[in-house]
């Protein structure tokens, strides 16, 4: 971008009247050094696709050996949502909905890395899933839920769609092997808006420093 703005105030300047003495050896300078970044561009976006390619192959077998288990006390709204938008945004993650009343055999159980459950679930355990939940070791994730009598400190009241992109978020992290960092995702409109503010400054700022050079 630099070259093209320095060659094109070169050519501007000879327009105006004002002609470099050099001006043919300086736009063969600027065209070979255009030719080459380019090049360059190229060989760098073939490089970036192909490793993000294995990057998100990666990803994608760390998501498929990361099954999840969501407990469903009774046709629970919230479960069926969460495994819609789960099934969306992580495709690869293995899902099911286990009716709380009904048991879980050990060879399910081993297979599972995750588990999530309503609040009421977590408070009011069925026998079912009180004989195997407290000694579980994969990661148990408990949804604030309404629960009569209840009320939840220190969590923020989230719409529903909220509640979903914080969850998929964790369990993103989970499956990745991060550390949990519970926030919600950045918009896209704020990364939009990032990438369209470089786009105006930064064509600017090389502008001014294009002039600022081809004054000495």
């Amino acid at each position: 971008m630099v070259v093209t703005g320095s060659m094109l105030f070169l050519l501007i300047r000879s327009l105006l009247g004002d002609t470099p003495v050099n001006l043919f050896r300086d736009v063969l300078n600027f065209v070979q050094l255009l030719i080459l970044f380019v090049l360059l561009g190229v060989y760098h976006g073939q490089t970036l696709r192909r490793d993000g390619q294995i990057a998100a192959e990666a990803l994608n077998q760390k998501h498929a050996a990361f099954p999840v288990l969501l407990l469903d006390p009774g046709d629970s709204p919230m479960i069926q949502g969460l495994q819609t938008n789960l099934a969306k945004q992580l495709p690869k993650i293995p899902v099911r909905i286990q009716p709380a009343a009904q048991p879980l055999s050990a060879e399910q159980r081993s297979a599972i890395k995750a588990v999530l459950l309503p609040g009421e679930l977590a408070l009011q355990p069925t026998k079912e899933i009180s004989e195997w939940l407290p000694g579980f070791e994969g990661a148990k994730l408990v949804l604030p839920s309404p629960v009569s009598g209840w009320e939840w400190v220190g969590v923020g009241k989230h719409s529903t769609q909220e509640m979903d992109k914080l969850t998929i978020n964790i369990l993103r992290q989970l499956a990745e092997g991060q550390d949990i960092r519970n926030q919600t995702p950045i918009s896209g409109w704020l990364i939009a808006f990032y990438i369209l503010l470089g786009l105006i400054v930064v064509p600017i700022l090389i502008s001014i420093l294009a002039s600022t050079l081809f004054r000495f």
